[in-house]
């Protein structure tokens, strides 16, 4: 792959992490393959694990000299269910009897599968119909029952010494309630572990029974030390939910999202954003609480209001799902890809694809070329004209230029804007007007360039922050040195009579070219 193309893409690649990507060997790779940020989440991580990968990641950031954002999806509450046995898979066949426990200590038989949250039984009634990953396989509630067992005998890890030989103490055994959803497949259907279930009727799940408040905690201090750039909340219901959230003091320079994907935040979504900094399209739990008819339309609603907001958004869930077992991705995945980027995401999300995938680097090279086939067919006037006629007028000088340097790009063909930030706000506005060329926005903040690499058509380096008379000449050296930028080529430079990183000071832009 070019490096040229890797850095012009102008649409963004997030990777979850999991076992399938978290060694530095892969890391590497992975980074190489083009990837701008990486998402952690104790769904594919544990808690203890997800230091390691961090660790695992800078070493590779260090070796590649690429800086990644690095995000955290908080509220990963989705009650899940997996095996008895972890790691195998589940063939159903329409009618055949299925046990969801709460407990692994329920027993192992075939049919038994074993789900995350213990208050599930309290939740189901009869007649009650549940999807299992958005949908996939169809469940029927017939029976809860009431069952007590005894729990085998487990070994202590204290010994007795008798002076003779050391004999191990055993607990005694314990009887314990175990309460058996029993169910009926409806469909036929291959499980995999780990899987997400919803509810047909979400409406009678509460946002208490389906999260852990002392969990989000215990994250958001952890996230603290461990430098996150972005968290995500999900699993919002309403409005006094998210700013409960937002009130427990984080980093000021955390940037806080709100993932769209119950049906309260669909409904309502400018009054989410209005009070975050941007949203992640949570398409599989959209399908499941609206229809799967009404996802396009909301995606792309969606799309269009967060470009309006001027908030990054991405989108996720089974972007190219299939590469987690194949080599390629289908027809229908590119096609949605595609489209994803016409319509003008800031950033495309990989989940299982990189998380336990197969292929986690070809899944990357893949989305990478489909990203730049369809930004070459944007209409990129039309978009910024739509975003022009949602502000007010008169512009603040800072909007106005940002708007003139994105009018002139066509205007003088010019390949490259640069500007000067300190906080990303110039590169972001720019962003948001969509020019047809690359946005160089140089930084001597590495917390602002890790966080530019989420917006669109940013193209974020690092500088040594040290005054110069001559910023324009520094910064068309590092567009020529990163392959952005050569000799002939008109760029467009935006800064401030002094040319340094000094937050708010945006006032002129000069058309420049590269001798």
């Amino acid at each position: 792959m070019m490096q040229a193309e890797l850095n012009t893409r102008k649409t963004k690649i997030i990777i979850t992490l999991g076992k399938a990507s978290s060694s530095v060997e892969v890391l590497i790779k992975l980074l190489q393959a083009g990837i701008d940020a990486v998402r952690i989440t104790t769904r594919f991580l544990h808690r203890e694990d997800m230091e390691k990968v961090l660790y695992n990641l800078r070493e590779a950031e260090n070796i590649v000299n690429r800086h990644v954002c690095v995000i955290l999806s908080l509220r990963e509450g989705d009650i899940r269910i997996g095996n008895a046995n972890a790691g195998s898979q589940l063939s159903l066949n329409i009618g055949d009897e299925i046990r969801i426990v709460t407990s692994k200590y329920a027993g192992k038989d075939p049919n038994t599968i074993v789900c995350n949250n213990s208050a599930f039984p309290s939740m189901v009634n009869p007649g009650d119909k549940l999807l299992i990953e958005f949908g996939k396989a169809i469940f029927t509630v017939t029976e809860i029952e009431d069952r007590r067992y005894l729990r085998e005998r487990s070994f202590s890890a204290a010994e007795t010494y008798t002076g003779l030989e050391r004999y191990k103490r055993t607990r005694p055994k314990v009887q314990k309630n175990q309460k058996i959803v029993h169910c009926r497949a409806e469909n036929q259907c291959v499980l995999d572990d780990d899987k997400p279930l919803n509810f047909l009727n979400a409406s009678k799940v509460t946002c208490d029974s389906m999260t852990n408040e002392l969990e989000d905690i215990r994250l958001l201090e952890w996230a603290g030390p461990m430098d996150i750039d972005i968290i995500i909340y999900k699993q919002v219901r309403d409005l006094e939910d998210l700013r409960d959230l937002l009130s427990f003091t984080t980093s000021s320079k955390v940037k806080r999202f709100v993932g769209i994907q119950t049906k309260e935040t669909a409904e309502n979504p400018e009054d989410y954003l209005n009070i975050s900094e941007g949203c992640s399209i949570g398409r599989g739990g959209l399908a499941v609480e609206t229809s799967h008819s009404a996802v396009c339309k909301l995606q792309k609603s969606l799309v269009q209001l967060c470009n309006k907001l001027g908030k990054p958004v991405f989108i996720s869930t089974q972007v190219l799902e299939s590469m987690a077992v194949n080599d390629k991705p289908t027809r229908s995945e590119v096609v949605d890809a595609y489209c994803a980027v016409m319509d003008g995401a800031d950033a495309l999300m990989l989940t299982g694809e990189t998380a336990y995938g197969r292929y986690p680097e070809l899944a990357v090279r893949n989305l990478h070329k489909i990203c730049v086939e369809a930004e070459q067919h944007m209409n990129y006037g039309k978009h910024r004209k739509m975003y022009y006629n949602s502000l007010n007028i008169p512009l603040n000088a800072m909007t106005a230029i940002c708007y003139f340097a994105a009018e002139a790009v066509e205007k003088v063909a010019a390949s490259v804007i640069i500007c000067l930030t300190k906080s990303g706000k110039t590169a972001r506005v720019i962003s948001r007007f969509k020019p047809s060329c690359t946005i160089v926005a140089i930084t001597d903040s590495l917390k602002t360039m890790r966080f530019l690499r989420i917006i669109r058509g940013v193209y974020p380096i690092l500088s040594d922050g040290s005054p110069s008379r001559d910023n324009e000449r520094v910064a068309i050296t590092l567009c020529l040195e990163h392959e952005i930028a050569k000799s002939g080529d008109t760029v467009i430079f935006v800064g401030n009579n002094k040319d340094s990183f000094i937050e708010g000071t945006t006032t002129r832009f000069r058309i420049i070219t590269i001798s």
